[in-house]
C-alpha cells in the first residue's frame, strides 16, 4: 500500500538482462572485449614473426631459418645466390668456394622456394647491413616470377609486401593482399593452428633443426638424402611437365610492378658496388618445347624483357636455353627444370668457369671475382 506522497517502486536487480541500461552496457563491453582481444592476437601473432620462428617449415620460416642459419653466421660474404627452388638447388655454394678461392661461408645460398621476385629484394632489404659488403650477386630469374597471373600470392608476399606491391595483383588475390595488409593474423593463424594440432598429436612441441650441409645449402636435420642420380622417369611424362607447366603458368600475367620490384632490387645492389649477374637456367628440352607454346610467350617475353633492362640499369645477363647449352644431359635433372646433385655440380663448375672466362683472360677483381661483363650466350 502507498501513500499519496511515496512512489509506487519495484527492486531492480543489478544482474536483471532485462534493464536496458544494462543491456548496452553489456553489449559495449562485449564489443570493446573482442576489439581488444582481436588487436592483442593482430599484435602478437600477425605482426611479429613468433609463429614462423615455432613453425618454420613454410614460406615465411623459410626465410627467417635463412636469415639465422646462413646470413648471421656469415660475418664476409663476397657471394650472394638469389633465386626460386630452381636456383637452390643449382648452384652449391661450398664448390663456388674452392673454385674462387673464397672461404668457408663466403657464399650464401639465398634462394628460396617460390615464385616472386619480390623475395630478393625482400631478403636483401631485411639483411642489406650485412649483405651489402658482397661483391657479386646472382639471381635466378624464370618468367613466373615476374608473374601476377593464376597463381595465388604466397605467405611471403602476404606478410611482408608493401601497399604498393600488393597492386601487382588484381582481383580477387589483390583483395587478400589489401585485408593481409590490415589484418596480418589471417596468414599466422592457420600455421599456428597446425603447430598445435601436431603438438597435440605427439604430445611433445613439434621441432625442426636447421643446418649447413655438406655442399654449403640449408637443410633440415632428419630429411631423407635423395640420390645424386636422382631421374625417376614418371617426372619426365607428358601429364608431369603439363602439371609443372600448368602451375608457373595457368594465367600468364606479366607485372610492371613485379618489374619494378627486380629493379629495385638491382638498383639497391648496384649502389652497394656489387656487379649483379641474372641468369636463366636450362630446362629439359621437352618443358621448353611445351613452354614455347604457352600464350603470350613468357620465354621470348622475359628475354626481351632483361636484355631492355639491362641496358637502363647496367647488369649482365646469362642465359642458357637447354641442358647441352651447359653441359648437361637430360639425365641431370630431377625433373623438368630442378637439376639433382650431379647435375648441380657440372653446373656449378660449368658456371665458375663461365663467369672467370668473362674477358677471355681469366681477370679477375681484388676479391677473387671476375671484373667484366658477359654477353648473352
Amino acid at each position: 500500500m502507498t501513500t499519496a506522497n511515496s512512489v509506487a517502486t519495484e527492486p531492480i536487480s543489478r544482474g536483471s538482462a532485462g534493464h536496458p541500461g544494462y543491456r548496452r552496457y553489456g553489449v559495449t563491453s562485449y564489443v570493446v572485449f573482442l576489439l581488444v582481444l582481436v588487436a592483442l592476437v593482430e599484435i602478437a601473432v600477425g605482426r611479429t614473426d613468433f609463429v614462423w620462428k615455432l613453425a618454420p617449415s613454410n614460406d615465411i620460416g623459410g626465410l627467417l631459418k635463412l636469415e639465422e642459419v646462413v646470413i648471421a653466421k656469415s660475418s664476409d660474404p663476397r657471394v650472394l645466390v638469389f633465386g626460386s627452388s630452381r636456383g637452390r638447388e643449382a648452384f652449391l655454394p661450398a664448390q663456388m668456394e674452392a673454385m674462387l678461392g673464397l672461404q668457408k661461408g663466403q657464399v650464401l645460398p639465398l634462394a628460396m622456394g617460390g615464385i616472386n621476385v619480390l623475395d630478393a629484394l625482400l631478403t636483401y632489404q631485411r639483411n642489406r647491413a650485412a649483405l651489402s659488403r658482397a661483391d657479386l650477386v646472382v639471381l635466378q630469374l624464370d618468367p613466373f616470377q615476374l608473374s601476377a597471373g593464376g597463381y595465388p600470392p604466397p605467405a611471403r608476399y602476404r606478410r611482408y609486401a608493401s601497399w604498393h606491391d600488393r597492386m601487382a595483383y588484381t582481383g580477387r588475390a589483390r583483395a587478400r593482399l589489401l585485408a593481409d595488409y590490415v589484418f596480418g593474423m589471417d596468414v599466422a593463424l592457420p600455421v599456428a593452428s597446425q603447430y598445435l594440432k601436431d603438438w597435440l598429436k605427439r604430445g611433445r612441441p613439434p621441432r625442426q633443426r636447421f643446418f649447413i650441409d655438406g655442399t654449403g645449402r640449408l637443410a633440415v636435420a632428419g630429411a631423407a638424402a635423395m640420390p645424386d642420380d636422382l631421374h625417376e622417369e614418371r617426372n619426365f611424362t607428358g601429364k608431369a611437365l603439363e602439371y609443372w607447366l600448368h602451375w608457373g603458368y595457368p594465367d600468364y600475367a606479366p607485372s610492371p610492378i613485379m618489374e619494378e620490384q627486380l629493379a629495385r632490387f638491382i638498383q639497391m645492389v648496384k649502389s652497394d658496388g656489387a656487379r649483379v649477374y641474372v641468369v636463366y637456367l636450362p630446362t629439359t628440352k621437352a618443358y621448353f618445347e611445351m613452354l614455347a607454346k604457352v600464350p603470350r610467350d613468357p620465354y621470348h617475353y622475359l628475354k626481351a624483357r632483361l636484355q631492355r633492362l639491362a641496358g637502363e640499369l647496367g647488369f649482365e645477363i646469362g642465359w642458357w636455353q637447354l641442358p647441352e647449352d651447359a653441359g648437361l644431359t637430360e639425365r641431370d635433372f630431377a625433373d623438368w627444370g630442378h637439376l639433382n646433385r650431379a647435375g648441380a655440380r657440372k653446373w656449378t663448375r660449368h658456371f665458375v668457369h663461365w663467369l672467370e672466362s668473362v674477358r677471355g683472360s681469366g681477370a679477375v677483381s681484388h676479391s677473387g671475382l671476375p671484373a667484366g661483363p658477359p654477353a648473352v650466350p
